[in-house]
């Protein structure tokens, strides 16, 4: 125990020394995470009671540095947990947005002391501003009325990711905003003060927290209820949509907006307007509160489509209208403020939780103030001004009132209340466990008491008091200490006591309290077991290191341990990266254990962006260095952004770094580097990489007539773009012919023909590329035998492969049904092949002669089919078949079979086979016998075969044919068949051996038993020759 002594909250992890990172060198506050003292009024005295049992404080967070004088008059949103902070002019919210953007248009982006992190001026045209906000993601929205949604960094650097709301006039094929003003029954214009309105614009707006609700001024056309009008006749009205945007943070925010959808509110704008947008991933709701005064209503419209529009079921009415409604930082409830009344709801919106007047609040605040400076806002209770704004306090601790230029009235959920004075204009904002007030002077964050903070300020009587008193008595070397740490031993009460001190330590903004119960729950750690320090107690020293460093002025990030908790560290290190704290980033990730690859790929990423072109060498060199330090760092990631703002040296360079292809290859493609990423993607040996990468490439080169490279054929070189713009800067063959339709008739012609050399030239180049690689050209071979069989013959051509192109033409040919294409194809392998012959492959002549007869035989076989009476089918078929369908039709002897024959060369023995086989098909034995009685170049088997295909029909003309046989095996053999018995004896006689005559034995079998031709084959197959 002697060694025991108070916990110091000093030091940290070794981190990388500011010149590491190269910025922020200066700035001692963001390089030191030890605690700072946070200026705070959170006196105990100060606290306020809302109940018997709950007490209210206010912590100062920071003074604050801006010179924003009248909050009241602008609209303040900010990122929810201590996040930056967005200032914009106001206006009124069914005023007319139209015309120029001025400079009093510009907005304030501030970090939460106040410091100015971005101007963001309005457009030099387009819509002037309706609202803006923040999200979780710190996207800061502006919304301007032609139906602009531009996303912003906390930085003022605009996102790609910007859009146009459906349906309005900036997404319109016009562009500027514009059309001619509603008629109708209803003009919104004088509606929304300020005359006529232009439809498609913007007379509305909410920014929550992930999801956006816009109103659209929109015409439609309804049926005419005029009498005198025709059947079917339209007038044109005008009518108020919604689009709901829901998710804001995505990668394409854009869509996620549905169409201008209906909103029940019969051409009369919402008195109010709120957001159901906490759940994740889930449909944002939108709640309008209706301006109809005889009988005020909630319309609930939904961004998933299904019912979209709905009045609330089960909604038992409002006394007045909503003017103001407020939902819960967790989504949960609903706050509205119906005239003087203040009603609170589930977010279902059936029965109210709380119904009171708020000039029965005030009147009880008044009188329990004793009248303390706490008098109404109007001066008299009953002439109460309506609430500037409503706000909730935490996610159900209470609901604010704030009347600007008084100060704050929280309503608990009892319809308990107390007051906080604020004489200057203020702005009120809700999280998840208090409310931020902002000041021209002061940034204060209002909460409940929690219970570990009101044991420690109040309760003696808990463990964890008893723990630091008797810390404090050590402290002082009073043995009365360890009494009274032995007698929570006793009690078992020593391990809550730790907890409750270190609960407490978290909950507390101010250093002297937070060493106080930390060196309490350190004595009682190592009171209970010396020697060792429980993880917790580590893991609490170093969050509320953390939340100390983001409550510097200079970080501007003030959090309680709960939102660094819903928040996450990560994401509190993001939020530093985004404002570009690179420095405090990187030691909160090392205090909390998290990995700081993030953190160095966005400093890497904005170092490069910033230098100027006589410091790239430089900047690559302390890059790479601080980034080939750390494992997994994604050296792409920094390229894509060096690549984005210019530093196409310095992209390269990064990129040979980077060892993960998948990350690799697709930006060398996206540079232009095509020679580059089909070289990394082959040595990967990654088929699947290689044909995204052949793909690629094929798209862009063989369409785009704007890309060029030098010495394609060479391994690792670079593509030369002449836009470095990117993909957006290419230009493609069919939008140079579009451009050249605008044009007179020379000049579509003149832009055709430049179209087409470049479109030939960018082929040439591709064909270049995949010639020294043969695995990529296998792959493009692959991908364009579908998709693009033209080009694949170009490229087997251009690669020397002359017989596979004209395959490839052949496949084509047989695909096709009409005959025009057909013989097209078939002119073009001819024309491959002549090329091919002509540059010296002799190899290739037999396959031109065939590809060449194929085109007289179809040639042929149209115009046979023309010149039939009957339709006959002719296209088609083989050239044996074609001439035996000529025989069948016109007999033996066909002129046009005989003239076809000697067209395409058919040998004379091979036509003589068509004949017989003709003959034979027709059955016209007669014919077929004068055939044979003829010399045949074929030899008389075959008449032979066909008189036995036929028989017993034809048996007689085949035994007079059979001598004519002058192969004397055959001859025998075919005498056998025709049971010729006495020529088969005859003709064994004359080949003289004895297995002739045991052959024809072994045919004749019994039937000739006793014949003379019998007994001379047994004696000769007896003779055993």
């Amino acid at each position: 125990m002697a060694d025991m002594a108070p916990i110091v909250l000093s030091g940290l992890p070794d981190a990388p020394s500011a010149e590491s990172l190269g910025e922020h060198g200066d700035d001692e506050s963001s390089l030191d995470l030890a605690p700072a003292e946070v200026v705070t009024t959170d006196d105990v005295m100060d606290w306020k009671r809302i109940t018997d049992t709950f007490y209210m404080r206010r912590w100062r967070m920071f003074d604050m540095v801006w010179k924003e004088p009248d909050l009241g008059s602008h609209i303040v949103r900010a990122a929810p947990c201590g996040g930056p902070i967005v200032v914009a002019p106001q206006r009124g919210a069914f005023s007319v947005m139209g015309g120029t953007g001025t400079r009093h248009d510009a907005v304030r982006v501030y970090n939460g002391a106040g410091m100015r992190l971005a101007v963001i001026d309005p457009p030099s045209s387009g819509g002037r501003l309706v609202t803006a906000g923040i999200t979780n993601g710190c996207r800061v929205v502006v919304v301007r009325s032609d139906g602009a949604v531009d996303l912003f960094s906390p930085l003022g650097e605009r996102l790609r990711v910007s859009f146009s709301l459906p349906g309005s006039t900036c997404a319109s094929v016009g562009g500027p905003a514009g059309g001619a003003p509603g008629s109708g029954p209803a003009d919104l214009g004088a509606l929304l003060g300020g005359g006529r309105s232009r439809a498609g614009s913007v007379v509305m707006a909410e920014v929550g927290r992930r999801g956006l609700a816009a109103l659209l001024l929109c015409e439609e056309e309804v049926p005419s209820d005029d009498p005198d009008a025709p059947d079917g006749a339209t007038v044109t009205v005008s009518a108020l949509k919604l689009v709901i945007c829901g998710d804001l943070d995505s990668d394409a925010p854009g869509q996620r907006c549905t169409h201008p959808m209906p909103c029940m509110l019969d051409g009369r704008p919402p008195a109010s307007m709120a957001l159901l947008d906490f759940e994740g991933d889930a449909p944002v709701d939108v709640i309008l509160a209706t301006s109809d005064l005889s009988s005020p209503a909630l319309v609930v419209v939904s961004e998933d489509g299904c019912d979209p529009v709905r009045a609330v079921s089960g909604f038992s009415g409002l006394p007045a209208v909503a003017d103001r409604m407020a939902v819960s930082p967790d989504g949960r409830s609903v706050a509205l403020l119906c005239g003087s009344q203040l009603r609170v709801y589930r977010s279902a919106l059936t029965e109210p939780l709380l119904v009171v007047e708020v000039a029965d609040l005030l009147a009880d605040l008044a009188g329990a103030a004793g009248g303390a400076g706490l008098s109404s806002p109007g001066g008299d209770v009953g002439r109460t001004p309506p609430p500037t704004t409503l706000a909730w306090l935490g996610d159900e601790d209470g609901i604010a009132l704030h009347w600007d230029g008084w100060g704050i009235l929280i309503v608990g959920q009892d319809g308990s209340c107390c007051g906080w004075r604020y004489a200057k204009p203020s702005a009120v904002l809700s999280e998840g466990d208090g409310l931020r007030v902002l000041t021209a002077d002061h940034h204060d964050f209002l909460a409940m008491v929690v219970e570990d903070s009101r044991w420690a300020r109040l309760d003696m009587s808990q463990p964890g008091a008893r723990l630091v008193n008797a810390a404090e008595l050590f402290d002082t070397r009073d043995a009365s200490a360890m009494e009274a740490v032995q007698s929570l031993q006793r009690a078992g009460e020593l391990s809550a006591a730790v907890d409750q001190c270190l609960a407490a330590a978290e909950e507390e903004h101010s250093r002297v309290v937070q060493q106080r119960l930390l060196a309490a729950a350190y004595f009682g750690t190592r009171a209970s077991d010396a020697g060792s320090s429980p993880a917790s107690l580590s893991a609490v020293c170093r969050r509320i290191r953390v939340l100390n460093a983001l409550r510097r002025p200079a970080v501007g990030c003030a959090m309680t341990a709960f939102q660094l908790e819903v928040l996450t560290p990560a994401a509190a290190a993001d939020r530093l990266s985004q404002q570009l704290q690179h420095d405090a980033a990187l030691r909160v990730c090392q205090c909390m254990g998290l990995p700081t690859r993030r953190v160095l790929e966005h400093w890497a990423a904005a170092k490069v962006a910033k230098c100027r072109p006589d410091e790239e060498a430089a900047t690559l060199q302390v890059v790479s260095q601080r980034l080939q330090a750390e494992p997994g760092v994604s050296f792409a990631d920094v390229a894509a952004a060096a690549h984005a703002s210019g530093r196409a040296h310095i992209a390269r360079s990064l990129l040979r770094l980077e060892p993960r292809l998948r990350r690799k290859v697709p930006l060398l493609l996206q540079m232009r580097e095509g020679a580059a990423a089909l070289d990394a993607a082959l040595r990967g040996a990654d088929l699947g990489l290689v044909s995204l990468t052949v793909a690629q490439l094929r798209e862009r080169l063989a369409v785009n007539n704007d890309v060029g490279f030098e010495g394609a054929g060479r391994a690792g070189t670079a593509l030369d773009d002449a836009d470095d713009g990117g993909d957006e800067g290419a230009v493609t063959a069919g939008g140079m012919a579009e451009d050249g339709a605008a044009a007179g008739a020379s000049g579509r012609a003149a832009d055709s023909e430049g179209s087409s050399a470049a479109e030939g030239a960018g082929k040439e180049r591709l064909f270049a590329l995949l010639s020294g690689r043969p695995q990529a050209l296998a792959m493009a071979e692959e991908q364009l035998s579908e998709d693009d069989p033209v080009m694949l013959q170009q490229l087997l051509e251009g690669a020397g492969r002359f017989r596979r192109a004209a395959q490839e033409s052949l496949r084509l040919a047989g695909r096709e049904t009409r005959f025009s294409r057909r013989l097209r194809e078939l002119g073009n392998a001819v024309a491959i092949l002549t090329r091919g012959i002509d540059g010296g492959d002799r190899s290739l002549t037999g396959l031109r002669t065939a590809v060449q007869n194929q085109m007289e035989l179809l040639s042929a076989q149209v115009k046979l089919e023309q010149s039939f009476d009957a339709p006959m089918r002719f296209v088609g078929r083989s050239l044996a078949d074609t001439l035996l369908e000529l025989l069948r039709l016109e007999g033996d002897g066909s002129d046009r079979a005989k003239a076809l024959a000697a067209r395409l060369k058919v040998p004379d023995s091979r036509f003589w086979y068509l004949r017989i086989e003709a003959l034979a098909a027709a059955r016209a034995f007669d014919e077929l016998a004068a055939l044979a009685a003829k010399r045949s170049p074929v030899g008389y088997a075959p008449f032979v075969r066909a008189f036995l295909d036929a028989r017993p029909r034809a048996m007689a003309q085949a035994k007079r044919v059979c001598p004519k046989v002058e192969d004397p095996p055959e001859r025998l053999r075919l005498q056998c068949e025709c049971e010729a018995w006495d020529d088969a004896a005859e003709t064994a006689r004359r080949i003289g051996t004895a297995a002739a005559a045991i052959e024809a034995l072994q045919a004749m079998g019994m039937r000739g038993s006793g014949t003379e031709a019998r007994a001379k084959l047994e004696a000769l197959a007896a003779s055993g020759r």
